[in-house]
């Protein structure tokens, strides 16, 4: 486990920014193209990212002991410098893009409303993983992790918008109805 994560957080950045916009994409293409079954598919995916946030955030640590860095910004403003700091943020953002991505499907209510639900639903989860980590000393609790964290979360959340936009624009030009449902 600990490989994978080591994997993961040592993508470059660039490449990092290129899967998560290409994934936002392809999701929100999905999300048209495969409207009826979104809710199943959605399901699979909050539960496939659930785990993978588990076993990244909690399992896959090597650090012991409990540290803290609540200072927000704090991070951000040291990974100007140091590409390492930067490439460690992009990796939570990151981390939380599928979950952002499935999360409003799942959520009844008006578009707007599932997008502020699932970005508040990702600081929670966020919040909890970092009092999990101080309280049971595994990693270091850091407020700029709840930022990446929400971020990401915020990111994948902004698929479902692109996907009625994206259903729109066949509809007007195919003549289809394949809206995802409100």
């Amino acid at each position: 486990m600990r490989e994978i994560y080591i994997r993961v957080y040592h993508i470059d950045l660039l490449t990092a920014a290129l899967i998560m916009l290409g994934l936002v994409i392809v999701w929100s293409v999905i999300g048209v193209l495969f409207a009826k079954n979104m809710r199943t598919i959605c399901v699979t995916a909050v539960v496939i990212s659930g785990v993978i946030i588990f076993l990244l955030t909690l399992c896959a640590r090597g650090e012991v002991g409990a540290s803290r860095d609540m200072m927000p910004l704090a991070l951000f403003r040291r990974g100007v410098n140091e590409p390492p700091i930067l490439r460690s943020i992009m990796m939570n953002v990151f981390l939380f893009v599928p979950l952002g991505m499935s999360l409003p499907y799942l959520i009844r209510s008006s578009a707007w409303i599932r997008m502020l639900l699932t970005v508040l639903i990702g600081f929670c989860v966020s919040c909890g993983i970092e009092l999990i980590q101080h309280f049971f000393a595994v990693g270091m609790t850091q407020a700029d992790d709840v930022i990446s964290n929400t971020l990401g979360m915020a990111i994948g959340a902004c698929t479902y918008p692109l996907t009625l936009l994206w259903a729109a624009l066949i509809r007007k030009y195919r003549g289809k109805d394949r809206t995802p449902r409100e």
